[in-house]
């Protein structure tokens, strides 16, 4: 019938933060609010930004995450890009599985009254970008290296690695020489794919690996990753879970636009 018959009440659905913003209407809060669309690291940054919120005084608590839908619109934008029929999954280098989902954290100064149980402390975070433009280690290696320095800790004191990989044969490869390079060609850092769990769930990834990861590291282990490697001469990937007692682990996501983000993670101590 024409935009004359459009209901102005419909627009606030249709923009990047409308999530967000029904949130905020459901939950009431009424401070600080923002959208990172950040394609294949939204999630993580989300995190990360929240991190620079409090650290600046500008919140004192704050709920960050990523979430994503699986449509038509990123199943056309993504079909290139997808696996044949048959096995595939992170360093498989057939293709992409997409998934969907959405995590949430919360967030606070460790300096703040405890409102809630704390699960894990994040000590450092960095993001960075390829000047190639696309998915490159260079970008992986800065961001894992910038954030172990602000936590001021030795690539060896982390004790397991959740990593971005998600099929593609590019990724898979750059992933790898990135890995070898923060760890070292004969590390035996445990790593994980959480992805075999959800497939690439792109602005939601980060935040569902930030999750799993603590819960890792509360239950003391490692989780398995469900696909072994096939394509690739990948690091030391669990196909099986390992009960390891970890306190530390490194989470980065890295996106097809070149950027990457990393966050170091350890177990609070009841």
């Amino acid at each position: 019938k024409g935009f004359r018959y459009l209901s102005p009440l419909e627009f606030p659905n249709t923009v990047i933060n409308g999530p967000a913003s029904q949130a905020n209407i459901v939950f009431g809060w009424r401070r600080l609010s923002a959208t990172i669309s950040n394609l294949g690291t939204a999630g993580l940054d989300a995190i990360l930004y929240a991190c620079d919120q409090l650290r600046l005084g500008r919140a004192k608590t704050l709920v960050a995450g990523g979430l994503e839908e699986l449509s038509v619109d990123v199943y056309s934008a993504h079909r290139s890009l997808l696996a044949p029929p048959g096995p595939v999954g992170p360093w498989s280098s057939v293709g992409l599985c997409l998934g969907e989902g959405a995590a949430a954290v919360w967030l606070q100064l460790a300096s703040q009254p405890q409102e809630r149980p704390i699960l894990a402390y994040i000590l450092g975070y960095a993001r960075a970008t390829s000047r190639y433009s696309k998915v490159h280690q260079d970008s992986m290696v800065s961001a894992m290296q910038a954030a172990l320095k602000l936590a001021e800790l030795r690539p060896e004191q982390i004790d397991f690695v959740a990593a971005s990989a998600n099929g593609i044969s590019y990724q898979d490869v750059a992933e790898t020489e990135a890995l070898r390079v923060v760890f070292g060609a004969s590390s035996q850092i445990p790593v994980v794919a959480y992805k075999s769990y959800f497939g690439e769930a792109l602005g939601a990834s980060g935040a569902l690996q930030v999750v799993c990861a603590v819960l890792d590291l509360k239950a003391g282990r490692v989780s398995a990753t469900l696909t072994a490697p096939l394509g690739v001469d990948a690091p030391h990937v669990l196909t099986e879970s390992l009960a390891l007692g970890a306190k530390r682990a490194l989470v980065y996501c890295a996106s097809l636009d070149g950027c990457c983000s990393a966050l170091v993670l350890e177990k609070a101590e009841p």
